[in-house]
């Protein structure tokens, strides 16, 4: 027997309308798709792990639409970065993960 919560019932509500994802969800999502053996090395998102960007993979997945702003895509590329090698992977990342977002306007 399948039992229901009342996140289950906010997800499907949601489902097809789309998920808000701010600024540091964002980061991880960059990061940890561009390698996520990274994603403690960045001190922004060090207090997430590879578990989370996992759970975050599966939960966006969920979603039809993936949604943010370009106040949040602004934040997130201008996170400083300690080395050149750090802010090479962050502008990768950030360029193969915009094309499917939407921005809100």
């Amino acid at each position: 027997m399948i039992y229901y919560s009342e996140c289950d019932d906010i997800l499907i509500k949601y489902r097809n309308k789309g998920v808000l994802i701010d600024s540091n969800i964002l980061l991880l999502l960059f990061i940890g798709s561009y390698n996520e053996h990274l994603i403690s090395t960045f001190k922004r998102i060090s207090n997430f792990g590879i578990k989370d960007y996992y759970l975050l993979l599966r939960l966006l997945g969920f979603f039809k639409k993936h949604i943010t702003t370009p106040h949040i895509l602004t934040e997130v590329s201008r996170v400083p970065s300690k080395s050149s090698q750090e802010k090479d992977i962050h502008a990768s990342a950030l360029r193969r993960i915009t094309t499917p977002l939407i921005p809100l306007f």
